[in-house]
């Protein structure tokens, strides 16, 4: 049986990995992640050490916003 690997204070991206969450009904294990720009969200163990996910998705929404021109 492998150990869990304590992901707390680890950084990936732009996620800090502050505690552990749960263990799903598929037996994957979840972290609770603070953001840069303070949002906390639970993210899959295998999400964050594969580099899958690296933020909240926020910046991806504020990019997008900033991107679009209103046209009057």
């Amino acid at each position: 049986m492998r150990l869990l690997a304590d992901l707390t204070g680890k950084r990936y991206g732009e996620l800090l990995v502050v505690k552990y969450s749960h263990k799903d009904a598929h037996g994957k294990h979840h972290w609770v992640s603070k953001c840069d720009c303070g949002k906390q969200s639970i993210v899959r163990a295998s999400n964050l050490t594969n580099g899958n996910t690296t933020s909240c998705g926020d910046k991806l929404i504020h990019t997008y916003l900033a991107d679009e021109t209103i046209e009057d």
